[in-house]
């Protein structure tokens, strides 16, 4: 009777494991996302910015399974493509005529970690300059998908819609972690907003 029950156990135990295991790697793929590659003009040094969601735009090429974002001079660039949330394996390259060459993620020097991508973040475009051009119980919705009533002439709603900005900063040379940046060169990095008075 005992051996009985212990193979029983011994069953439930291995079923579980192998369901524990099935849910981690469906959870694992759920997060996982396109890869991308950025292709940055030869010697770009500065701030990137990276619209997505933008309506008038082109959608970014798909080549080799990965996501192809090619950095215009001016470092901004926009797409109709949706920003997309998890993790993915991307690549950074100077183009240099026809060759590419590779931006590291990290490299040693002097036994210290040296980066030429800075201040990597993702955030809600901000409309809050149309805050104060709506009229009293006047509401919209935007190209991000972003929701803007105003209720009275004092308060509006404001519900973020997709996120639609990715930024970064590229060096010309490594530098430590911790390295200062410029400020980003405009205010559509805010955070979006929620219901909130107008001062």
């Amino acid at each position: 009777m005992a051996k009985r029950k212990l193979k029983f156990i011994e069953k439930v135990i291995v079923l579980s494991t192998v369901l524990m295991v099935i849910l981690l790697i469906g959870f694992w793929l759920s997060l996982k996302r396109t890869n991308r590659v950025y292709l940055l003009p030869e010697g770009f040094s500065g701030w990137v910015t990276i619209r997505y969601n933008s309506p008038d735009a082109e959608a970014l090429p798909l080549t080799d399974g990965a996501f192809e974002l090619r950095i215009p001079d001016s470092g901004y660039l926009y797409t109709s493509s949706p920003l997309e949330k998890g993790w993915g394996k991307d690549t950074f390259f100077w183009l240099k005529a026809s060759e590419k060459e590779e931006i590291p993620n990290y490299i040693q020097v002097e036994g210290q970690t040296r980066m030429f991508i800075h201040g990597r973040d993702i955030r809600h475009f901000s409309h809050e300059h149309l805050l104060k051009t709506l009229e009293v119980g006047q509401d919209t919705i935007l190209w991000d998908g972003t929701e803007i009533e105003r209720k009275s002439e004092r308060e509006v709603r404001y519900q973020a819609g997709e996120l639609s900005l990715e930024y970064f900063y590229v060096f010309d040379t490594p530098q430590d972690i911790d390295v200062p940046l410029p400020p980003i060169p405009n205010k559509e990095a805010l955070e979006s907003m929620q219901d909130r008075r107008l001062d």
